[in-house]
């Protein structure tokens, strides 16, 4: 989970968050649990605007990625290996269809 995985203070991340629906109302709530645990949320419905945002950022930056499962494929391969991605999470209700991408990306 975002609370396991981490090296210091949840404050000091950024949080970026890709869905389709993220701005829908039955997200209030997860959004403001986010921004209780980090400095910075950033919400986006679109994967070329998220993927520009988090390729903007500076490599110094700690940044946590959350992916629905439809936007997985196409933006991990592309930031993973980005400096400033501290971890990946995939929203994902298969459990199964996340371990390959567990095995394939080491911050997944």
């Amino acid at each position: 989970t975002l609370m396991t995985r981490h090296d210091g203070n949840l404050a000091t991340y950024s949080l970026i968050w890709l869905d389709a629906q993220v701005n829908c109302d039955s997200y209030v709530d997860v959004r403001a649990n986010f921004r209780a645990l980090v400095k910075y949320l950033q919400t986006f419905d679109d994967a070329e605007q998220c993927e520009t945002h988090i390729r903007s950022g500076d490599s110094q930056e700690r940044m946590v990625v959350v992916v629905n499962w439809q936007f997985a494929g196409p933006l991990i391969s592309k930031i993973h290996s980005l400096p400033q991605v501290f971890s990946v999470y995939i929203h994902c209700a298969d459990k199964q269809a996340d371990q390959r991408w567990v095995h394939s990306f080491s911050k997944v």
